[in-house]
């Protein structure tokens, strides 16, 4: 099985500039090293009308397919890309969070 980081640097898309292509690799490390032992189950990534990129991952343990931890034991997380390759996201009271933090946010 290939390792989480792996599953989703093979998914970075086509037209990304420098400074954004570094941002999809932290966000590759991060996930990959805070996520150890789960496989990626949802990976959706969506070019926004000012230049930049949402990311959407979910993770969760191999197998969980059809069982209640397909529904309660998922890490969800959602972040932004700027068009400069800046990282945002936003925390539990609906405001941004910019720079490594934005990593940090998920939900689960």
């Amino acid at each position: 099985m290939k390792s989480l980081q792996a599953q989703i640097l093979e998914r970075m898309p086509e037209g990304l500039i420098p400074s954004q292509q570094r941002a999809f690799q932290s966000i590759a490390i991060f996930v990959g090293q805070a996520e150890h032992g789960n496989e990626v189950k949802v990976f959706e990534l969506h070019r926004q009308s000012y230049g930049g990129w949402a990311v959407r991952i979910e993770t969760g343990t191999p197998g969980d397919e059809g069982t209640m931890a397909s529904i309660f034991c998922r890490t969800r997380r959602q972040i932004f890309i700027g068009e400069r390759g800046g990282l945002r996201a936003f925390n539990a009271r609906g405001t941004f969070v910019k720079g490594r933090a934005a990593l940090l946010i998920c939900s689960e």
